[in-house]
């Protein structure tokens, strides 16, 4: 038998596992329309990272925004796929071209501003993952707006703010 026959007989192969990461850079709240409503403006930057022990080979991440309207996306290789969720706000992350090293350090994948469509309800996040030899791993996270008064406060203090789906509700 082949070694990685061997491997996968006892459950031992080597396996990328990527995680999403948000670091939220500025949460306010604004006044929009007429007449004026109060309405949370996000400013998040996105990175995923290999904390596996194999390289992530073809790398895809779903990232579903409710109660949120994406505004301009600055940085990154999103792509919109609204179309294919009936209209909820939606990106998509394609790696195609390399692969993810498991290494401690981050990969960009976009920066981009929401708006929340109600400031009262809460900021809901869908995050799907796969990549190749790695099991399609799905997490969903809600923030509401106390969670957002938390973390401009953090940002006031210099001190940051993150979410991964290391610490999201496994869903699948």
């Amino acid at each position: 038998m082949e070694h990685y026959e061997v491997s996968d007989l006892f459950g031992r192969r080597r396996r990328p596992l990527v995680h999403v990461i948000f670091d939220f850079l500025e949460v306010a709240l604004e006044k929009v329309g007429d007449p004026p409503s109060l309405t949370y403006k996000i400013i998040v930057r996105i990175f995923a990272q290999n904390v596996g022990k194999a390289l992530a080979k073809y790398v895809r991440t779903t990232i579903q925004f409710e109660n949120a309207d994406i505004g301009p996306i600055s940085r990154g290789h999103f792509e919109r796929i609204d179309y294919l969720r009936d209209g909820v706000p939606t990106l998509q992350y394609d790696n195609t071209q390399g692969v993810m090293h498991p290494a401690p350090v981050r990969t960009q994948i976009g920066e981009l501003v929401l708006r929340l469509k109600n400031a009262e309800s809460s900021l809901g996040i869908d995050c799907d993952v796969v990549a190749e030899d790695m099991e399609f791993r799905k997490f969903k996270d809600s923030l509401t707006s106390k969670d957002l008064d938390y973390i401009a406060d953090q940002l006031r203090l210099k001190k940051g703010s993150s979410l991964s789906t290391e610490t999201m509700t496994r869903v699948l």
